[in-house]
């Protein structure tokens, strides 16, 4: 974790993974800033040596076992501590996924390497800097085994992901809150010193009581330890119970039956009760039983995809919400997110201000979409005839145009995207088709995974898988090419990753085997931007006949299609192009007269548009630009990333058509050109709007220019 300041007026931490800034110049200077200060503590402490560090396996020197014990007491009592006072919360925290096989097996490795070198990636660091000729060794044998690693990452499919958890905590595992587990890992940390020091100093020779009797600092250590870890309960029994008075229509009960409430939720835990399964919350919506479903994801998981009927609240602001509402005392209130960890923590936490009738939903939204509407045909298991009937019925239940909102009181309930008069949700499972695409292609298209397969043996058609290449080698739709997107770009006259010029593209396509008379398909994982930007590179050669598969690789895993590993053997052609094929790319000059003349569209996310973030030489847009997100334009559907319906699309894209037919310039722009390959294709092959450029540079190129303006 690193910290990043405060929210508001708030008192609140936020953190660079909260605020999704981890790769921001900022969040590295302080990396490279808090690495050296580790790195100067560690070699002062003596842990440039590795005969020290390897000390601890011949009960010599314990000092790695201290410092270690240390930290992790010190940080989680301090996590709990900013957590209990409100200074951060959970949401804010990077929770590493319980695996319990690989995590396992690492950690036998790393123990194995350890033993043998004396060293840790860290101390091995530490020790480079100092000169040790033995730390050189280790970390150059870290470095092949970090390349025979990613050779054989592929193949470890099944390892990777046995023992899978989800996000888990060991206070959660073992059922008890996390002050009781707090205190108990203290008591145990506090033990390991006293024993480590007793084996130190019989190992030195010493008497046995020496270090009990004299050792003063690790007597105030100790008390310093246990007195973080009892202050925790005090904070969270003091914020947990706050002064403001609470209305009877939330259940809150009073700070006499505070001890009973935690029993009954210990129970409820213990029991199960304090769960509800996918199917039951399936069957409870379809029978339209009063509940309040919280989805506690950030807005843009929400927004690509939840279940209808859910409303987006962060968990600081479930409380306020729940105590602003009236909830009448029947309704179930369901809290769910991908996994189980916040939704359980935030259970908790209303438990203890008196809420009740709380439930989490097992695994989580992959829990339900796996179990509820994943088809019967996809499954790894046989289902019954019983079992088809009721999938069948969630799967059409769920899969409607629209569906309307069960909570009780639905005025009184927000959410972000719902209309303000009626309580129902936008949400539209089944997968969009795209009937009537002829074969040869003859223009631009989108097409479905039933065509492609339909088609898959003809001739002259050519697959590019523009996924990352260790997914296409775990499987990928047969006979296709693998093709990284950024294979397309390169520097060109100074702007990094600008598209190739024709002639390169022409010669990467020739080595392909592709001609001009391909009917090239292009297939995307998690990113339509990846086929866009392959698409404008066929524009920018003349070559139209490609289509886009709608949703991408997993439509074509969700309808069931074949996959192989088999990588083809093509013969390489020469590729022709069509001349002054490229009549959308524009420059900083052709843009700065859009800019001031023109309708300019910044495809950027929201915050870098208004500059509260950026990765370039300046925050900000180009002056008068409108801000459209390339997000906004595609919708996830079980997984899949899916265009949204052109009928859509055009509706929201009325002022650029209306620009359009006033003869204005036209113009998209992002970061670097890719994500506004996505609006340029929307714009001109989805709605056939004519005249719309491209600026290949974008703001990567416009920011770097300090006489341009900037808004």
């Amino acid at each position: 974790m690193a910290l990043h300041g405060f929210s508001g007026g708030s008192g609140m931490i936020e953190t660079y993974f909260s605020t999704d800034s981890l790769s921001s110049p900022n969040a590295l200077l302080w990396s490279l800033i808090l690495g050296l200060i580790f790195g100067f503590i560690l070699e002062r402490a003596g842990f440039a040596s590795s005969r020290r560090l390897s000390g601890i396996f011949y009960f010599k020197d314990m000092s790695v076992l201290k410092v270690m014990f240390t930290a992790v007491l010190i940080c989680a009592a301090g996590l709990s501590i900013f957590r209990a006072t409100g200074m951060i919360t959970a949401e804010t925290l990077y929770l590493l996924p319980t695996i319990l096989a690989p995590q396992i097996l690492g950690g036998f490795l790393f123990g194995i390497g350890f033993v043998m070198s004396g060293w840790c990636p860290g101390t091995a660091a530490v020790g480079f800097a100092t000169g040790s000729i033995d730390s050189v060794v280790f970390l150059v044998g870290a470095f092949i085994g970090g390349l025979f690693f990613n050779e054989i990452y592929p193949s470890l499919t099944y390892i990777r992901s046995l023992g899978n958890y989800q996000t888990s905590t060991i206070h959660e595992f073992l059922g008890m809150t996390q002050q009781a587990f707090l205190i108990l890992f203290t008591m145990a940390g506090i033990m390991a010193f006293w024993i480590s020091e007793i084996v130190e100093n019989k190992s030195a020779g010493k008497p046995a009581q020496y270090g009990l009797n004299s050792n003063r600092s690790l007597k105030l250590l100790s008390i310093l330890l246990l007195f973080l870890a009892i202050a925790n309960i005090a904070l969270v029994k003091n914020h947990d119970n706050p002064d403001n008075p609470t209305p009877a229509s939330a259940e809150i009960q009073s700070d006499n039956s505070s001890e009973l409430n935690e029993n009954s939720l210990l129970k409820a835990i213990d029991s199960g009760l304090d769960h509800i399964s996918p199917s039951e919350l399936a069957e409870n919506m379809m029978n339209a039983k009063p509940m309040l479903l919280i989805d506690l994801r950030d807005s843009n998981e929400f927004n690509s995809y939840h279940i209808p009927g859910a409303v987006n609240l962060r968990p600081d602001k479930v409380e306020q919400h729940l105590r602003e509402t009236a909830i009448n005392s029947d309704s179930l209130i369901v809290l769910y997110s991908n996994g189980m960890v916040h939704p359980a923590q935030t259970r908790d936490s209303l438990s203890r201000r008196g809420f009740s009738n709380l439930k989490i939903l097992t695994d989580g939204l992959q829990g339900f979409l796996k179990e509820c509407l994943m088809p019967s045909s996809l499954r790894k298991t046989p289902v019954t005839d019983e079992e088809r009937i009721k999938i069948d019925k969630w799967r059409k239940f769920f899969s409607g145009p629209r569906i309307q909102n069960i909570q009780p009181d639905s005025s009184s309930i927000h959410s972000p995207d719902a209309p303000s008069k009626a309580a129902s949700v936008n949400i539209l499972l089944t997968p969009p088709t795209h009937p009537g695409v002829s074969f040869p292609l003859t223009e631009p298209s989108l097409i479905d995974a039933e065509w492609l397969a339909r088609h898959l043996e003809m001739k002259n058609i050519t697959i590019l898988d523009l996924r990352p290449q260790p997914d296409y080698n775990s499987g990928h739709i047969p006979g296709s090419l693998s093709l990284n997107p950024e294979n397309l770009r390169s520097n060109i006259q100074g702007v990094p990753a600008s598209l190739l010029p024709a002639k390169s593209i022409s010669l990467l396509l020739s080595y392909m085997g592709i001609s001009d008379q391909s009917n090239i398909i292009l297939i995307h994982g998690g990113k339509v931007q990846d086929s866009t930007l392959m698409a404008i590179a066929l524009e920018r050669v003349g070559h139209i006949r490609y289509a886009i598969l709608d949703g991408g690789y997993q439509a074509w895993i969700a309808n069931s299609g074949k996959t192989d590993k088999i990588v083809p053997q093509v013969e390489s052609t020469e590729y022709t192009i069509k001349n002054e094929s490229d009549q959308f790319t524009v420059r900083r000059l052709e843009v700065s007269e859009i800019s001031r003349k023109g309708y300019l569209i910044d495809a950027r996310p929201r915050d870098y548009y208004m500059g509260e973030k950026s990765e370039e030489a300046r925050a900000g847009h180009i002056p008068g630009a409108v801000n459209r997100p390339y997000s906004n334009d595609t919708q996830t559907i079980n997984g899949a990333v899916y265009f949204k319906p052109a009928t859509e699309l055009s509706k929201t894209y009325t002022d650029v058509e209306k620009a359009v037919a006033g003869n204005m310039n036209t113009a998209v722009y992002c970061r670097t050109g890719h994500q506004a390959s996505q609006s340029w294709f929307i714009l001109t092959r989805l709605l056939s709007l004519k005249n719309i450029k491209w600026y290949d540079g974008s703001w990567t190129d416009w920011a770097a220019d300090p006489e341009l303006k900037t808004e």
